[in-house]
């Protein structure tokens, strides 16, 4: 095909027409992105109104609506994760918190309440294996150690618990830890022996009944006297 003054012309104005439809096209996808980050603001602003309302149904759905930002996706999925919670719905509630724990499982926030979570909707021993990685990453730290030997305890593994909280007695000294490691022994002597309480209470109620019939008799001898 020859080419010509005027075909060339024609090719010009056509790569600027298509020029100009990219440019429009480009500046059209932007303008869309924009106004959904504003809406996604929004819509997080209305989930936290909602949720400091107590209406958690109503804040999971506009929590929703932000998680195809990544700006807000994360705190969107801890705030659903909490508002299931709130509902007592716990297996939505760890859901959400396996997504966070799958991105980042050294977020001490999100093993702490995805751990909690799974104990509350009954899986235990996937609760009890988080636990026990978070007191492993900090010893020092006598929250972790006593949710490490709670958590023990709802495992059923009382001679476990009972050995662990032993050896905390030699690492934790203050007053209030020693109150929560004699708090936490004295629940497993009461799981391993229910009746245990009753059993105190009979002879004590006994010591009583009898030390007031000594007092008696010792009145009436007086008397006597």
């Amino acid at each position: 095909e020859e080419v010509t003054a005027e075909s060339i012309e024609q090719l010009r104005e056509k790569l600027k027409d298509e020029l100009k439809e990219e440019i429009r096209k480009e500046l059209k996808d932007e303008l869309k992105k924009e106004l959904k980050v504003d809406l996604s603001v929004q819509f997080f602003e209305i989930a936290e109104g909602y949720s400091e309302l107590k209406k958690y149904e109503k804040a999971i759905e506009f929590y929703k609506k932000t998680l195809w930002n990544s700006e807000y996706k994360n705190a969107a999925l801890y705030n659903i994760s909490r508002m299931y919670a709130l509902l007592n719905q716990w297996e939505r509630s760890a859901e959400s918190l396996e997504i966070l724990y799958e991105a980042d499982s050294t977020n001490e926030k999100v093993l702490t309440s995805y751990a909690y979570a799974l104990s509350a909707s009954g899986k235990i021993e996937e609760a009890l294996a988080i636990y026990k990685s978070i007191y492993e990453s900090n010893k020092e730290s006598p929250q972790h150690a006593f949710n490490y030997a709670r958590i023990l305890i709802v495992a059923k593994k009382n001679e476990e618990a009972l050995k662990f909280l032993n050896s905390l007695l030699e690492q934790f000294i203050e007053d209030e830890e020693r109150r929560t490691i004699k708090s936490l022994q004295e629940k497993i002597e009461k799981l391993k022996d229910p009746l245990k309480d009753e059993k105190k209470k009979e002879e004590e109620m006994e010591e009583k009944e009898e030390t007031e019939a000594t007092k008696k008799e010792e009145e009436k001898t007086e008397d006597k006297k």
